[in-house]
């Protein structure tokens, strides 16, 4: 720092009034010596055992747990005080709502009774529809109830993943493939093995070169494995295809569910 800029900051210390306020602002009051109960620190009272500096740094200790305490205190409480918090807390919380939750409750049963009823355990199949059912309601609720800015545009990504759910439960790339082609089928008797038969198949009809030109990607991937017979191309694609819709699917959820709320 410059000697005229370090000047210029200590010319308030000697202004003959900021001198004089210094002066006497740390003096004792005009009582008795003997009676003079309190000092000042710049200006300001304190007492001679320095208890204001005391309880400032007292209050600037760390405390216990703000949880932790309010646990001690609860646990502290007779017990018919914790028996009436937890009754005014269940009322407060639950019990005013029950007429509510009655009418949900009858709205969901009537909503997904059908859905409920023909659900079984075996395939995948069954995860599929119960998980469309819901989307489809979420949506729909998403656009009705719904306040915040995005609610339109997340709406859209649920029926986006509705969309794909209709496609993976009718198999519709798995079969999209079958479209390109026609085979002509048989079974041809075995002739020293009387009763048993053998599938033969002709390809009759093909565009398949078309099919392969909607997807060139995915038909670079499996040309490479080294498959020449066109048929088991397009079969090996349809199925690739049907394995990306459905983790699209998940891909779309998982980037997405948490903001499904209204």
């Amino acid at each position: 720092m410059s000697e005229e800029n370090q000047n210029e900051e200590n010319e308030w210390t000697d202004d003959p009034d900021m001198q004089e306020f210094l002066e006497w602002a740390d003096q004792p009051g005009p009582w008795d010596e003997e009676d003079d109960k309190i000092h000042t620190v710049g200006g300001l009272t304190n007492d001679k055992k320095n208890g204001f500096m005391s309880f400032v740094n007292k209050t600037m200790e760390p405390e216990k747990d703000i949880f932790e305490q309010w646990q001690e205190e609860a646990q502290a409480l007779p017990w018919y005080i914790k028996l009436w918090n937890k009754i005014e807390i269940y009322y407060k919380n639950e019990f005013r709502y029950y007429p509510k939750y009655l009418k949900y409750g009858l709205e969901n049963i009537f909503y997904w009774f059908k859905i409920i009823w023909k659900d079984r355990s075996w395939g995948h199949d069954f995860i599929f529809v119960i998980l469309k059912h819901k989307l489809e309601k979420q949506a729909k609720d998403l656009r009705k109830y719904s306040h915040h800015v995005g609610a339109e545009y997340y709406a859209e990504r649920i029926e986006l993943c509705v969309r794909l759910i209709d496609k993976i439960e009718s198999n519709f790339y798995e079969l999209e493939s079958l479209e390109f082609y026609k085979l002509k089928s048989w079974f041809k008797p075995i002739e020293d093995q009387q009763g048993y038969s053998t599938w033969e198949s002709k390809l009759v009809e093909e565009r398949i070169d078309e099919y392969f030109a909607k997807y060139p990607r995915i038909y670079k991937q499996v040309a490479k494995k080294g498959y020449t017979d066109k048929v088991q191309i397009a079969s090996r694609i349809s199925y690739i295809n049907q394995q990306r819709a459905i983790d699209l699917l998940f891909k779309v959820i998982a980037n997405n569910i948490e903001k499904w709320w209204y």
